[in-house]
């Protein structure tokens, strides 16, 4: 079952259980691949899988009383994709529901701007397409937004495939070492 669809993220955060931030992920527009700041940079499958995963989130259940489980929503793993328009998505993923899903809720933030970000190196033409286009689409997206906000009020399962993508540390989306070959 659907519950939400994340694009575009401008940047995605993982935040881990004591609050401590384990990464951030930002698309570089020059190159378009997902990254961050400075040194090593992630596998870029990794790091594509995780903005993927966010691009059409699914439920395989809403839980009932989740008072009466022990969620692990106490302590979770946050992820927060923030987009270009302003809108913010939380993200919480607790313990595991079973052994096909983790224990999940949503939270959006923010509302849309009256008018679109800028964007750099934009032609005049273009912009002016570009800014009547999401004019147009302005009252769809807040009516949208209003109905994903309703979502948090609500925990989910989360399915494992999408849950296991998203709480990676840092060290799991990095490239895999290649053995060294043993020269003779």
């Amino acid at each position: 079952k659907e519950l939400v669809r994340i694009d575009p993220a401008k940047s995605i955060t993982s935040i881990g259980p004591g609050g401590d931030t384990r990464w951030t992920l930002t698309k570089d527009a020059a190159r378009g691949l997902w990254g961050w700041a400075g040194g090593a940079q992630p596998d870029p499958q990794k790091a594509q899988d995780i903005a993927s995963a966010l691009y059409l989130i699914t439920i395989k259940d809403v839980v009932p009383d989740p008072a009466k489980v022990q969620t692990g929503l106490d302590k979770p793993v946050t992820i927060r994709a923030d987009t270009p328009e302003g809108v913010v998505y939380t993200l919480k993923i607790g313990a595991k529901a079973d052994e096909d899903s983790y224990y999940a809720s949503l939270a959006v933030t923010g509302e849309y701007a009256d008018t679109r970000p800028p964007v750099k190196d934009e032609k005049p033409d273009d912009k002016a397409k570009n800014d009547k286009a999401y004019a147009d689409a302005l009252p769809k997206l807040r009516e949208q937004m209003q109905k994903e906000k309703k979502f948090s009020d609500w925990t989910y399962q989360l399915p494992k495939y999408n849950a296991e993508l998203l709480i990676r540390d840092r060290a799991q989306l990095m490239p895999e070492k290649k053995p060294d070959a043993k020269k003779k």
